[in-house]
């Protein structure tokens, strides 16, 4: 009995050593957990700040410099400073240009100017590196402190790893971030074998970078950058809303508010009117205003839009001395063929200054193309009048030639009514002699130009196919179609112009509703309907040609919903014309008499139908019955019917409509756009 004691006292005393070893153990692999959990939630944590870059690949131009390709993929504007963002193998080195798409730069990279870089956006940088070999580290440090560093293989994909430091004067090395085979040897443990392995520990996952950006945006898209002496008003600034696609915006009120690390904007070129917002209204895209500024330095310009605007934004360098000046001399090709506005030689332009150029035709000629030398953009080089970015001393040629014995002419669907948005009918172009006769031979290209920004041109009547590249062919017969499609309200002008022919042209009105009588009971016209209880034409029919539109149609073998269709009389005494336009369309239509329009100068005429107070001047039921829009216009002149132009004229449609028996098809006619203009 006293032994078994002895063995159990024996058990008592190793019982605290085996304990103390326990809690060493324990205490080892509780830290070797946390380090590693640690290391892996600081290695995330960098994604979770707002700004972040990655470079997305990289080359090397003609001359054997580094070309890199950085895109900011954050939350926030980041910015690149010439002479302190690139480093090479731990050496610093200075961008020479910088491009943001290709056909608009380079720009050279120069003084206190930071090349801005918008949320999503990328900019490519030439470095003043020509030795890139395989194994270089490349490290791209922003102004604001983000980092991103590579090591450069042989192909041009870059693979990223982004970061942020705290001073971007610096070249941080990740290598020099703690590594896990430095913390406390596992082996020191009692059980090594039992321990958890650090290379083996779960690490947080990456946060995802933000997704794209669906929001609209306000851009600078003309007068930005700019380099100003102090207290001196800018060249033009312009903000447009643009949909997340980069389309303009041309509907609604949208108010944008200025502002600026420093400065003030104005109204006028005057300089006198102080705002510090602007709205832009409906059937416009953009504001214009102008800004200067007391304080020398790097100054940051904001235009801010309502939610679901992002904010658009421009860097502009104030001077203490003049700004650099360049001397952009204006010529023609030919002086007997037209002139150019502004002409000479103008020295005073600065850097990104958008002048207006105007080209004009002598009699017998006709513009061409515009020619430029030196760091000049021209907006468009086929325009007879549009706009130029000057970057640098250079030239702009106006080139002429003398008007070809062949043209282009119009033949239908010139001069339209179209509301904005919506496609046009169908317009055709045909190539003629000078004396009008068709060309049916050959193969002609013909180039499409509005020089409305909005317009674009179609393929087809729904406006599915557009016509990308800009041009339609004739290879056979006279004539080629095509449709035409606005987002910006005005009187656009479409040209077709093809090589050794004389150019067409012809004006639309966009606007951003009918421009005639789009809901006919409120614009006083008056119906002569038939007898009994047959309702009017339908109103406010949402299927019309630029709108709303009246449609008349038959429902039934006895007729249906039609009849005629009279406006009020109108006073054309003391006019000289009388001009009758509307767009037209009919579906299953057989008889001339199904759609006809009339006149009458009857004081109090009978409004019923077939009136003999009227006179059926045409009949349309038969013709274009296509189930597509047309355009109908009709002049009356007082010399060939004095006796219109009295103080009751009257003018209506008149449709007769039945269904076709046998197969039942329901015939339809539906008005649009009317006009009708006394002069």
């Amino acid at each position: 009995m006293r032994k078994i004691t002895q063995i159990k006292r024996s058990v008592k005393a190793v019982s605290p050593i085996v304990s103390v070893l326990l809690m060493i153990v324990i205490a080892v692999i509780a830290s070797i957990v946390a380090y590693a959990w640690v290391t892996g939630y600081i290695g995330t944590q960098t994604q979770k700040s707002g700004n972040q870059i990655e470079l997305q690949s990289y080359s090397t131009d003609g001359e054997n410099h580094l070309v890199l390709y950085v895109q900011n993929t954050g939350q926030n504007l980041v910015h690149l400073k010439w002479d302190s963002s690139v480093y090479v193998n731990d050496v610093l080195y200075n961008i020479l240009t910088y491009q943001y798409e290709p056909g608009l730069g380079p720009h050279p990279a120069q003084g206190n100017e930071l090349i801005q870089i918008a949320v999503h956006g990328t900019v490519t940088i030439t470095v003043d590196y020509t030795n890139y070999h395989v194994g270089d580290k490349i490290k791209v440090v922003t102004y604001e402190g983000t980092y991103i560093t590579i090591v450069g293989g042989e192909n041009t994909q870059a693979v990223s790893n982004p970061s942020t430091s705290p001073n971007p004067s610096t070249s941080p090395n990740p290598s020099e971030s703690p590594n896990p085979s430095t913390s406390p040897n596992p082996s020191t443990s009692p059980n090594p074998s039992e321990s958890p392995n650090p290379s083996t520990s779960p690490t947080p996952s990456p946060s995802p970078g933000p997704s794209p950006n669906p929001n609209n945006k306000l851009v600078f898209t003309q007068g930005a950058p700019q380099e100003l002496q102090i207290n001196t008003l800018s060249a033009k600034i312009t903000v447009q809303r643009q949909d997340s696609t980069g389309t303009p915006i041309t509907t609604g009120s949208t108010i944008v508010t200025l502002s600026a690390t420093a400065g003030t904007f104005y109204s006028d070129s005057a300089g006198t009117t102080t705002v510090t917002s602007m709205t832009i209204n409906t059937g416009s895209s953009s504001i214009e205003f102008y800004y200067k500024c007391s304080t020398v330095g790097t100054q940051t310009l904001t235009a801010a839009g309502p939610t679901g605007y992002d904010s658009g934004t421009a860097i502009f360098t104030i001077t203490s001395s003049p700004p650099t000046t360049y001397s952009v001399t204006y010529t023609v090709n030919n002086a007997g063929y037209g002139t150019v506005s502004p002409s000479g030689t103008i020295s005073n332009y600065q850097y990104g200054a958008t002048p207006t150029i105007t080209a004009t035709a002598y009699t017998g000629y006709e513009f061409k193309d515009w020619t430029a030398t030196g760091n000049i953009n021209l907006a468009s080089s086929t325009a007879p009048q549009t706009t130029a970015t000057i970057q640098g001393d250079g030239t702009i040629t106006a080139n002429f030639k003398a008007q070809s014995t062949n043209k282009l002419v119009f033949t239908t669907g010139t001069d339209q009514y179209i509301e904005l948005n919506q496609v046009s009918a169908v317009i055709t172009v045909q190539r003629q002699t000078q004396s009008g006769s068709a060309i049916t031979s050959g193969s002609t290209t013909i180039n499409l130009a509005s020089d409305s920004l909005g317009g674009k041109f179609y393929s087809d009547a729904a406006g599915n196919n557009q016509i990308t590249s800009g041009s339609v062919t004739i290879t056979s017969g006279s004539t080629a179609t095509f449709y035409y499609k606005d987002s910006s309200t005005g009187t656009p002008t479409i040209t077709a112009s093809a090589t050794d022919f004389a150019s067409a042209k012809t004006t639309f009105n966009v606007n951003t509703r009918c421009t005639s009588f789009e809901t006919y009971g409120t614009h006083n016209w008056l119906y002569g309907w038939t007898v009994g209880t047959q309702p009017p034409w339908y109103q406010g029919v949402g299927v019309g040609y630029t709108g709303d539109c009246a449609m008349s149609d038959s429902t039934n073998y006895l007729g249906g919903n039609d009849g005629p269709f009279t406006c009020n009389s109108m006073n054309t005494a003391a006019a000289n014309t009388i001009t009758i336009t509307f767009q037209y369309k009919l579906v299953n239509t057989n008889s001339a008499s199904d759609f006809r329009i009339a006149y009458s100068t009857a004081t109090n005429p009978y409004l019923g139908p077939s009136s003999s107070d009227f006179h059926y001047f045409d009949s349309l039921g038969t013709t274009n019955a296509d189930g597509q829009w047309h355009t109908y216009t009709h002049t009356f002149t007082k010399a060939a019917n004095p006796t219109l132009f009295t103080s009751t004229f009257w003018f209506r449609f008149e449709s007769n409509l039945s269904t076709h028996q046998g197969t039942g098809a329901i015939e339809y006619t539906y008005v649009d756009n009317v006009v009708i203009s006394v002069t």
